[in-house]
């Protein structure tokens, strides 16, 4: 008989969100997938309020969670600011998106302007 190991018997679920980012910060893929499950509706729902595009909110999403999957220890954010720390991270992924659609590949932007930054911050703030 194949005894199951401790990280299958563990439910990550029960985890808290700081146990789960610490996890994911050391590439524990059932730490991402807990916190996928606790919060990508919540993501889901920002995007597809502003964009009302359900292909789009999916992909963004994807996307969020990628760039969660490459979070370091030192950037983890604070317990009370979680939706915060996930309203930055759909900015940031809305800002590259928006540079990649509107620049031709000959064209290089390290950011948006800030107006255009405070706008998408006040859609995602006004969809929640």
């Amino acid at each position: 008989m194949i005894k199951p190991t401790r990280e299958e018997l563990l439910d990550f679920s029960s985890l808290d969100d700081d146990m789960l980012l610490e996890l994911i910060a050391a590439h524990q893929v059932k730490g991402l997938e807990a916190f996928y499950d606790r919060y990508a509706a919540y993501v889901f729902s920002v995007v597809k309020n502003l964009y009302g595009d359900l292909s789009k909110a999916t992909a963004f999403t994807q996307d969020v969670f990628l760039k969660i999957w490459t979070v370091s220890q030192a950037s983890l954010p604070a317990k009370d600011n979680i939706h915060a720390w996930l309203d930055s991270n759909i900015l940031q992924c809305l800002q590259h998106y928006a540079v990649e659609e509107s620049l031709s590949t000959t064209e290089k932007r390290e950011s948006l302007p800030i107006s255009v930054k405070k706008e998408l911050l006040t859609k995602i703030r006004e969809s929640i």
